[in-house]
């Protein structure tokens, strides 16, 4: 398996105001809903990607407002 590591600038990193704790998870969140909304990933890879369960992935679509596809 191919594990890959993106590069954010310590400075841009430092400055979201997010949880410092949370901070990589949240990325990896996003990073995985923006590409599922844009076709980029499965449903599954995109689940994979966030760390959630099926229904978890689903019910947070849902509150995205992002269709199943």
């Amino acid at each position: 398996m191919l594990d890959v590591d993106v590069s954010i600038p310590g400075e841009v990193f430092k400055s979201m105001k997010l949880p410092e704790n949370e901070k990589e998870e949240l990325i990896r969140v996003e990073i995985a809903f923006t590409f599922y909304e844009k076709g980029a990933l499965c449903f599954g890879k995109a689940r994979q990607l966030a760390g959630m369960t099926k229904e978890q992935f689903h019910r947070e679509l849902g509150e995205r407002g992002i269709e199943r596809h």
